[in-house]
């Protein structure tokens, strides 16, 4: 459907993700529709169904405009007005062959009639029958059937190539109703109206009265302003005067959801304005810290500016900042929009991007691994291309495992239930693929074969790993000794039965209560509760800890290694870190030379000081100071010599 500030429809491959790697060869271009003679900004409001034609408006900034129709052979045509006597007209809407305009004409000024207009190239611009002094044309369907709008601010609807005018029924019983959009063929209309105070969405199946949606949140407005051809998907936002503007979405079996903002910046906002024809992708607008942008939005990949979006797919934005996105293409290779083109407010239009024949895989399957006994999960998401196989089937899903016979591969297709090795399968044509009560006989290779209407591809390969037990210890870590300045390492490993999958470090935390805690990588050690050190390579079979100020608040600390895979997990036994106290030369003894270093340090006190070595390596307690504590160790260790 289409509407003032959306579009037909458009193919959720075009729009889901810039990580998608299709031929970008051919030539993408933007294009500015221009001005009329004399005016100094355009705006673009929809596109048909090849991007060939746009609808939108010129006009003279916070003035007189006129409604618009730019084709790329043809450029920009002035559409006139419903009477000579009207100063403005603005064009909503276009049907997806491109030739028929929707839109409104008036004068400006309080209590001046909008006329809505039906135009084409044979007739011109035709004022559409009167309702009752206030007329509006808001949207038009995909075929060029059904205008819709409002009358005197009741919804209505204009048929028979705009010579029919029908009442839909109002959503509440005062205040104003609006039809915005709808299905391919006007069978299935959207908009919202005034009840109990505010906007809500309502939607027509006529001749059936309308049916009330509600609100997105209590006692805050909720806006239509696009229907997915298929009637499966609504897009909208929510607030507006009384609240932050949210883009919001409807579908049958979530309801209307908010979704919410772009960014977490306060104050910045979101709309849709369209959607695409399978309900995939939505598109619209969002601020970045007060910045209006251009975007489209997905379920899995949340919103993308197409500012940087467009520019991955090769589009030339030079001198352009792309502020809404009013419209696609139905077949998926041009985009309708606003922004500013050097400086000046212009309307533009993207043509030449690829369309895609097969599948979009959104998420590869990955590598699992799973235990003897348990479920294995893979898991791929995909959507149909620009082809789809027809309504109703979309993409098409099969799993299969990969074998390899001469050194050629080749792939057997699965089926449900029993597979022979004491394992079932499920779901081998869904894109959740299950292998329950795992056996070793199941570990291999897999893969995913797409069909969607127009040649069958294949997922990368995911392999499945299958344990039987959980790690078995080779060796764990052994104490470790290092000076207060200095570093120190720790390793454990597991044997070759049983691969591990992962290694995570733990310290005790607090130090002697048996309490442990994963240990992370970073400039100081919060785990352990102490700073001054950078530790490396937490999630491998060796840990390092490298000084960075000094250790000795790790003195006595103790660390382990919990080895796990899909089994379980295997713990080392524990080490100690033993710092050296006293060592200010790392030599392994602690000795006159030492002393001298503790002195010099003593009699400056505070670790703050500017003159104090690096690290205060004396502080042997960790307390930020140099003092009588700190003494009574060192004599200790003194009297030890040797390091521990």
């Amino acid at each position: 459907m289409h509407t003032r500030t959306t579009i037909a429809r458009c193919t959720a491959s075009l729009l889901l993700l810039a990580a998608w790697t299709s031929d970008r060869t051919s030539a993408q271009t933007i294009t500015e529709i221009g001005v009329l003679h004399g005016h100094n900004e355009s705006g673009a409001s929809g596109i048909n169904g090849n991007g060939t034609a746009v609808c939108g408006y010129s006009a003279v900034t916070g003035g007189i405009s006129r409604a618009i129709r730019w084709t790329s052979t043809g450029g920009i045509l002035n559409l006139g007005t419903v009477v000579p006597t009207h100063q403005t007209s603005f064009a909503a809407a276009i049907s997806d062959d491109g030739q028929i305009v929707v839109g409104e004409s008036y004068t400006i000024g309080i209590g001046q009639p909008l006329r809505a207009f039906r135009w084409t190239q044979s007739t011109g611009m035709v004022g559409l029958p009167l309702g009752n002094f206030h007329d509006q044309a808001m949207g038009i369907s995909a075929d060029g059937s059904t205008i819709l709008g409002q009358s005197n601010y009741y919804a209505v609807k204009w048929t028979n190539s705009g010579t029919t005018l029908t009442y839909l029924g109002q959503i509440g019983p005062t205040g104003a109703s609006y039809s915005v959009g709808s299905n391919s063929n006007g069978s299935f209309i959207a908009g919202y109206g005034a009840l109990n105070f505010y906007r809500q969405v309502g939607m027509w199946t006529p001749p059936a009265p309308p049916q009330i949606v509600g609100t997105v949140f209590p006692n805050d407005d909720t806006w239509v302003t696009s229907m997915s051809r298929d009637g499966g998907t609504v897009v909208g936002f929510s607030g507006y005067f009384s609240s932050t503007r949210r883009a919001m979405k409807w579908t049958p079996t979530t309801g209307l959801v908010d979704i919410g903002l772009a960014t977490i910046t306060p104050g910045d906002q979101t709309s849709f304005g369209a959607v695409t024809s399978e309900g995939i992708a939505s598109l619209g607008w969002a601020t970045y810290s007060g910045n209006q942008a251009a975007v489209h939005w997905t379920e899995i990949g949340g919103f993308w500016d197409l500012n940087s979006y467009l520019a991955s797919w090769g589009v030339n934005l030079t001198g352009w900042t792309l502020t809404e996105c009013t419209g696609v293409s139905a077949d998926a290779t041009a985009l309708c929009g606003n922004g500013y083109f050097n400086g000046q407010k212009r309307g533009w239009v993207v043509r030449g991007l690829q369309p895609v024949c097969g599948a979009l895989v959104y998420m590869q399957p990955q590598n699992v691994e799973a235990c003897v006994g348990t479920t294995a999960t893979l898991l791929t998401i995909a959507y149909a291309p620009t082809i789809p196989l027809g309504p109703g089937t979309g993409i098409k899903f099969q799993w299969a495992r990969k074998y390899i016979v001469a050194n050629v591969p080749f792939y057997l297709p699965l089926t449900n239930g029993p597979n022979g090795n004491g394992s079932t399968y499920g779901g081998v044509k869904t894109p959740n693929f299950t292998i329950s009560n795992v056996q070793p006989l199941d570990a291999g290779e897999y893969v995913c074969l797409y069909d969607a209407g127009c040649g069958q591809t294949i997922s990368l390969v995911a392999t499945l790993t299958v344990q039987e037990g959980p790690p078995q210890l080779f060796f764990g870590p052994s104490d470790q000794s290092a000076c207060s300045t200095g570093s120190v390492g720790f390793a454990a490993a597991a044997t070759a039965a049983n691969t591990p999958h992962s290694y995570q470090w733990e310290c005790e935390s607090p130090a002697n209560s048996n309490t442990w805690v994963p240990i992370t990588s970073g400039s100081t050690l919060p785990s352990f509760g102490v700073g001054g050190a950078t530790v490396l390579a937490v999630n491998n079979p060796a840990i390092g800890i490298v000084a960075t100020n000094s250790l000795n608040g790790l003195n006595n600390r103790k660390v382990r290694c919990a080895i796990t895979n899909a089994c379980g997990t295997t713990y080392t036994g524990s080490a100690i870190i033993k710092v050296c106290l006293g060592d200010a030369n790392c030599d392994g003894i602690v000795d006159d030379s030492d002393f001298v270093d503790f002195a010099l340090a003593y009699d400056l006190f505070d670790c703050a000081d500017p003159n104090m070595p690096p690290g205060c390596p004396a502080d042997l307690n960790n307390d930020g100071y140099v003092d009588d504590a700190d003494f009574v160790l060192f004599v200790n260790a003194y009297d030890s010599l040797i390091c521990p």
